[in-house]
């Protein structure tokens, strides 16, 4: 018979036959749905071979990065079992062997990739968030060189945070976009491995934030003092002096949409609501106005409340 490496690219192709790429919105739609209208996103065409991969019992896995560290956007994929290994390829991109896609290069580059299992898994691969329904675990290392940070949130008295929520963000179309989320223990520490580059620490709790530039291949560990108000207000620069004082205000879980979001291939903007929504008005004169140029605002974020 044919062996599960032949049988994974056999189904591919066959859903390649059946769905076309083309951009939706962002609800996903089931595999039967897919197969109705005929075409999918990356995140449909991906749900949908692994919706067929384990129809013929092959274990399948959706694989997603969140944000490319190189360029504006996201991806989603598939991984297979196969012979006791975990083989990638692009979901109804039919090519001649497997871990082989468009999407090779820009893997190699990028500083996250995850999936989502069933339960409490307890493979060999990082976990980067347990559920009572799914452990989220982290598949960097199949794909490129990675590093690791652990990471210490402090007060501002220089102790330990139990439960601080910990962002993890890439900037990529125009916004720190957080890809993962973690939360310290009682010492105030998590870790992350990561593809080297650069990412931004956001740390909170109870109305106080603190942030962070890590550097994943060049720092090991690096501290992050809890020392923001969550509502900062910010006196211009010296240029407008005492005319009028600019209140911004992001709030990272219910932002307005400031991006196109159909760009975005699984719509995390919308899902998320991971976008900055500004506010901005001169206080003596009551009305909005854009006033500000680049040097003269220093921006500070906002935590979650």
């Amino acid at each position: 018979g044919m062996g599960m490496k032949d049988a994974i690219l056999e189904v591919n192709h066959w859903c390649h036959e059946l769905v076309t790429y083309q951009p939706s919105d962002g609800r996903t739609s089931a595999p039967l749905s897919t197969i109705r209208s005929a075409y999918g996103r990356c995140g449909e065409q991906s749900t949908f071979t692994v919706a067929a991969l384990r129809a013929i019992g092959i274990p399948a896995r959706q694989v997603y990065t969140p944000r490319w560290a190189h360029t504006d956007d996201n991806h989603a994929w598939v991984e297979a079992w196969a012979d006791g290994t975990w083989y990638f390829l692009g979901a109804c991109e039919p090519e001649a062997v497997l871990n082989l896609a468009w999407f090779n290069a820009p893997a190699s580059r990028a500083m996250l990739m995850h999936t989502k299992a069933f339960g409490d898994y307890n493979g060999p691969e990082e976990v980067m968030l347990r559920t009572s329904n799914y452990t989220e675990i982290n598949l960097i290392d199949n794909y490129g060189s990675s590093a690791r940070i652990d990471f210490e949130i402090v007060d501002a008295a220089g102790n330990p945070v139990d439960g601080a929520k910990v962002d993890f963000k890439i900037y990529n179309y125009a916004e720190f976009c957080t890809v993962v989320t973690k939360y310290t223990g009682a010492d105030g520490a998590t870790f992350l491995s990561a593809g080297k580059g650069d990412m931004m620490i956001w740390a909170s709790k109870n109305g106080k934030y603190g942030f962070a530039k890590a550097s994943f291949g060049k720092d090991k560990t690096l501290t992050v003092v809890l020392d923001h108000d969550a509502v900062y207000d910010i006196a211009l620069a010296d240029k407008v002096r005492d005319e009028g004082v600019l209140r911004l205000i992001v709030d990272l879980l219910r932002g307005s949409h400031l991006l196109d979001i159909a760009l975005v291939h699984d719509d995390d903007g919308v899902r998320h609501g991971q976008c900055l929504f500004l506010v901005m008005g001169d206080v003596d004169k009551g009305d909005s106005q854009l006033i500000l140029q680049p040097d003269q605002l220093v921006l500070h974020v906002l935590a979650e409340l």
